[in-house]
């Protein structure tokens, strides 16, 4: 497994395992259905769809950390990725 090394309080370092990148772990962890055109059509207004609590907790825990690896630099900075 690769390893997250704290460097400080502020900085997490990552290193995947030799030969992989972070999205080869993603592809692990997160089963992805294969891509469907006429799903990706879909024209229900964003303001219809309903998340659950949970689900959006979750999600804006796992943005605060991603966001909490970005380090102090302008042109790759959390913000601009965003």
């Amino acid at each position: 497994m690769h390893k997250n090394i704290k460097a400080s309080d502020k900085t997490v370092v990552y290193r995947p395992r030799e030969g992989t990148i972070c999205l080869d772990e993603v592809k692990r962890c997160i089963s992805m259905p294969e891509y469907n055109a006429a799903i990706a059509t879909c024209t229900n207004p964003h303001n219809e769809i309903v998340v659950d609590e949970l689900a959006m907790d979750q999600l804006r825990e796992f943005v605060m950390c991603i966001a909490a690896m970005y380090r102090n630099n302008p042109f790759h900075a959390f913000e601009h990725a965003w």
